[in-house]
Formats: C-alpha cells, sequence, structure tokens
C-alpha cells in the first residue's frame, strides 16, 4: 500500500472550494496526479454540467476528461478518507512504452491548448501544465510539430516554464 500523494494535499479539510482554483493550486504545487479519474467521486448533475467526454482512440483520456470538468466551475471537496483501492503492475499500459502513448501526449497538448482557448483561461499554472506534458512526450521521444510548440509559448507562463520550454525546443530538434 503506497499513499496516494507524496505531497499533502493542500485543500484537506478546508471544505468546498471552486474547482478552478483546486485545479491551479495542485498544478501549482507540481501534485501532478490530480488528473486521474479514479480517484474521484462526481455527481451526474455536475459531470451533466461540465459536459466533459472521453477523447476516442488515445492513451491518458483521463486528462482530458479531468481538465474538462474541473475547468467547468464545479465546487468539490477533497476528502482523505481511502475510499478505493488502485492496483498498479508491472506491464500495464501506465508502464509500458508504445508509439501511441508517445501520440496521445501530443494530442493531449493540442486538446487542452483548445480547452483553454474555447473557455478563454490564462492561468500560468494551467499552461505551465502543457510544459509538463510536452516535457513527458519529447523525453519518451514524440516530435511535437513547432505550430503547436509556438503556441505553448504564446501562452501565460511562469518563467520557470519557459526555460523548461526553450530546453524543450532544443530536445525536439535533437529528436
Amino acid at each position: 500500500t503506497l499513499p496516494l500523494y507524496i505531497k499533502p494535499n493542500p485543500f484537506a479539510g478546508k471544505g468546498p472550494i471552486s474547482s478552478n482554483d483546486y485545479l491551479c493550486k495542485l498544478i501549482d504545487s507540481e501534485m501532478t496526479n490530480i488528473v486521474t479519474i479514479w480517484d474521484k467521486i462526481y455527481k451526474k448533475i455536475s459531470l451533466d454540467k461540465s459536459k466533459a467526454k472521453f477523447v476516442d482512440n488515445i492513451l491518458h483520456e483521463d486528462v482530458a476528461f479531468t481538465f474538462s470538468v474541473l475547468l467547468s466551475s464545479l465546487r468539490i471537496e477533497f476528502l482523505p478518507e481511502k475510499v478505493i483501492f488502485y492496483r498498479q503492475r508491472p506491464g500495464s499500459i501506465m508502464y509500458t512504452p508504445s508509439p501511441k502513448k508517445i501520440e496521445s501526449r501530443v494530442l493531449l497538448i493540442e486538446y487542452l491548448l483548445n480547452l483553454y482557448k474555447s473557455k478563454k483561461l490564462t492561468n500560468s499554472e494551467l499552461n505551465d501544465y502543457l510544459v509538463f506534458t510536452a516535457k513527458i512526450a519529447i523525453s519518451s521521444g514524440a516530435k511535437i510539430d513547432k505550430t503547436t510548440l509556438d503556441r505553448v509559448r504564446r501562452t501565460n507562463l511562469s518563467f520557470k516554464k519557459r526555460l523548461v520550454l526553450y530546453l524543450l525546443y532544443l530536445q525536439n530538434l535533437k529528436n
């Protein structure tokens, strides 16, 4: 049995909060496992309001779904109770490299860019997550087209992520 989060969740015991604030704060805290769907319970009315759907034919589809839900201005609450068990096993899709995983990460960057644009979002924390996703994709061997990297570059990024993105440009050229 492993702890769910390496760092303590900053919203434990704080009561209901805005889902947008929750998402931004956890990204800023570098708690990147917030995008999983298996550790959340949703009310059907909230899912209907968010109009979130799973993206077909990609892996890591929970990223697109979770961002769509959490960026729908819902009221949420973090509960520290353990109510689900998640089994990790060697050889699963999460631990096996594949061209489909690499392609899916690139598609997720494009999906999030379009989601942010449609919701008119400019939060640097959300945009910083794009750099994190690009870093994973490029380190996995993906070649992200220049147009997509330029779209990420034009977003509101923290200084630290601008430096990371510059290094990613160089690494992407190398790939």
